[in-house]
């Protein structure tokens, strides 16, 4: 996966919305998490995945109507910490402090690859696998309300409703990976193949033609003692050239 100009975004603007998906599902993860109104028992006590709701006098679990006093506390500062909490909550906590840990680091990911990294249609499928991966754990948590804290009943509130919502964010950004492009080249400047030209110029030698051409020079003197001196020059390319020189007869 080469490295390019940070902000070039190899792969394509698509790549923005699984950042920003997988931000929004953070967010609701956390919620969810933290919440101690994931669920509510028939007791009307809210419960969540680390926190639960805190009860007038603590013994929630026992007093048939007993209201909570709105504040959240821990499963292990209460009374009912003496009752173990059984496989199914601590699974369903597990798979929530998973997505909460794990998503961290892919929402990272995620923004450090898209805009920087030019990345192959595979490691975008392993980048939204382990998106769907958070999704499922998302849904995993979903198991509070077969565990034995919800042994009377429990019916969903908002800590429950945000984890739904968040899993549908996860999957949806875990979509949106499958559909992303192989990186493209970085563009460059196209620039025409140089075009062979064969031309022939003709070169003239005159000085070569000079040496080579052959001269002839003959000379006469008329009846009235004018001297004609005639010079013929022949090239080699069949060229002839005349010059003819008259002098005239000395003065007596």
């Amino acid at each position: 996966m080469p490295c390019v100009s940070c902000c070039s975004f190899p792969n394509g603007y698509l790549t923005i919305a699984p950042g920003l998906l997988s931000i929004i599902a953070y967010i609701l993860t956390s919620i969810s998490l933290w919440s101690c109104h994931y669920a509510e028992t028939q007791l009307g006590l809210g419960v969540g995945l680390i926190y639960r709701e805190k009860a007038d006098d603590d013994f929630w679990y026992m007093a048939a109507g007993n209201m909570g006093d709105g504040y959240c506390t821990g499963y292990g500062s209460y009374s009912y910490s003496t009752q173990k909490l059984d496989s199914k909550f601590k699974a369903a906590q597990g798979f929530g402090l998973s997505t909460w840990i794990v998503g961290f680091i892919l929402v990272v990911v995620a923004w450090s690859v898209a805009p920087c990294v030019a990345t192959t249609r595979v490691g975008w499928r392993i980048i939204g696998g382990l998106f769907f991966a958070m999704g499922c754990f998302q849904l995993f948590t979903l198991l509070i309300l077969a565990s034995n804290i919800c042994s009377s009943g429990c019916k969903l509130k908002d800590g429950g409703i945000v984890a739904i919502v968040a899993f549908l964010f996860w999957w949806a950004a875990a979509a949106i990976c499958f559909m992303i492009p192989k990186a493209t080249e970085p563009s460059l400047p196209q620039f025409a193949p140089p075009r062979v030209v064969d031309e022939q110029v003709p070169v003239q030698h005159e000085a070569a033609a000079t040496l080579m051409a052959t001269e002839t020079t003959t000379q006469r003197i008329e009846a009235d003692g004018t001297t004609v001196v005639e010079k013929v020059a022949t090239t080699p390319d069949g060229t002839t050239t005349v010059t003819t020189s008259i002098i005239p007869p000395a003065a007596a």
